[in-house]
């Protein structure tokens, strides 16, 4: 996936995926309880008001891993649910293996990516079997790729 936000030094773009999900996971380690609710929530609100969202008749989320801070997806789901829509959930998570690439590679749909605004960079690390996403929603803002 390319973000454009600004220029990054070069030592940011040589990073491995592993050394990018580490200062993710840092990121959102140092959430407070009260910044990862405001964080989650605001994703949420910015996520239901897509028109894409908004027109869908199934949608495919993830179920957050709360001790991980994982953008708490939840009330998201929930407001699908109650506007009558399908929600998909994967039966099986597998992080950083290509699995969920497959399983996109697969469908037409179109590709939401949610993320705290402290974890968008110009590029990440790409493979072969990596699908880009559409839309990019942070607690700030909606980014088309």
């Amino acid at each position: 996936m390319v973000i454009a936000m600004g220029q990054r030094s070069n030592v940011e773009s040589r990073r491995s995926k592993a050394e990018w999900r580490a200062q993710f996971a840092a990121v959102r380690a140092s959430l407070s309880d009260a910044d990862y609710a405001a964080k989650s929530a605001a994703i949420c609100d910015r996520l239901q008001a897509l028109t894409v969202v908004q027109r869908a008749t199934t949608v495919h989320c993830y179920w957050p891993l709360v001790a991980r801070r994982e953008i708490d997806t939840r009330p998201f789901i929930a407001a699908c649910v109650a506007a009558g829509k399908r929600v998909v959930l994967p039966v099986v998570e597998a992080f950083g293996r290509g699995f969920y690439d497959a399983f996109l590679a697969e469908t037409t749909a179109w590709r939401v990516c949610v993320v705290y605004e402290a974890c968008l960079v110009d590029r990440l690390p790409s493979e072969s079997h990596d699908i880009a996403a559409s839309t990019v929603v942070t607690e700030q803002a909606v980014l088309g790729i």
